[in-house]
């Protein structure tokens, strides 16, 4: 399976026979950043609060540590697709037909999904925050049919967020039929 997985992969930097390729569509497949404990720390540990409202609200949550995991990861991308392939482009036209020059632009063709989780909702954010910095983020329902044309519309990145698990967890519900 790895290697059907890496074979797919173009040498880095790019060749002058895989710059003549057409990147269609490049899918990231990732969990939330660094999170905070989901539970309070041992007495004597005074690395987190003790406060039981602390945990209320913030248990699990994503850290600033892993928003800015996943804003360098967004970078990385930037630089490598957009930056120094020059694979993203901004787009002559926005879907409004007005003209276009800003990178920002390149939004148009990016979408992210996530889970309903605090945790993950912010890391698809801080993901996008750092591959298109000055571009707009619109979230919606994962059932929003008009918030892929609204993102367009703004020249902005929609952010589908699943109600309930039937996105990343509904093998949950059936995982009797993907086992092996």
């Amino acid at each position: 399976a790895m290697s059907a997985c890496c074979t797919a992969l173009a040498p880095w930097p790019w060749s002058s026979e895989s710059a003549r390729r057409t990147l269609r569509r490049v899918v990231v497949v990732h969990r939330h950043g660094a999170r905070l404990p989901t539970k309070p720390p041992p007495p004597l540990d005074n690395s987190f609060p003790h406060d039981p409202g602390f945990w209320r609200v913030a248990a699990g949550n994503l850290s600033p540590q892993g928003a800015e995991q996943l804003r360098q990861l967004g970078l990385l991308f930037h630089n490598r697709y957009i930056e120094e392939a020059g694979l993203l482009h901004p787009l002559e036209t926005s879907a409004t037909g007005a003209a276009c020059s800003d990178v920002c632009d390149a939004a148009v063709g990016v979408s992210a999904y996530s889970s309903s989780t605090q945790r993950t909702i912010q890391s698809a954010w801080s993901f996008v925050g750092g591959l298109l910095p000055s571009s707009p983020v619109l979230f919606g329902d994962l059932g929003d049919a008009s918030l892929a044309l609204r993102s367009a519309r703004a020249r902005a990145v929609p952010v589908f967020v699943e109600s309930g698990r039937r996105l990343f967890h509904g093998w949950q519900e059936g995982k009797d039929e993907y086992a092996a």
